[in-house]
């Protein structure tokens, strides 16, 4: 009754269509520095369960796949410079750190699935 009208908006099935994809999308693929991931899960309540386990374990195997090449990549390349060495130590030391948390992520959602 007092002060000025509001304006009240809301996703359309579009919009909503399209923030679905976006949230699996950073989720499978997200892209390193950019905090696409963190947004993503800050919206996890709009996937079902099962899209965000489908998601999460795509981008797992898509992290296993880059540690593997990256390690291979190293073993292939030595000896290398110690910077050189360092920045793929780096690399490698980031990708275990996701992996250790997709890990944990996806065991303690299957826990709580099931237990």
């Amino acid at each position: 009754a007092e002060g000025p009208s509001r304006r009240v908006y809301r996703l359309t099935e579009s919009g909503l269509n399209a923030l679905h994809s976006a949230i699996t999308q950073r989720l499978e693929n997200p892209n390193p520095n950019s905090g696409d991931f963190q947004l993503a899960l800050a919206f996890l309540p709009i996937l079902t369960p099962e899209e965000t386990k489908q998601a999460l374990s795509r981008n797992k195997t898509r992290l296993e796949q880059s540690l593997a090449r990256v390690q291979s990549r190293l073993e292939a390349q030595s000896p290398l410079p110690p910077h050189v060495v360092t920045l793929f130590e780096y690399s490698l030391h980031r990708m275990q750190a996701e992996l250790a948390w997709l890990n944990d992520y996806l065991d303690h959602r299957k826990k709580n699935d099931h237990g």
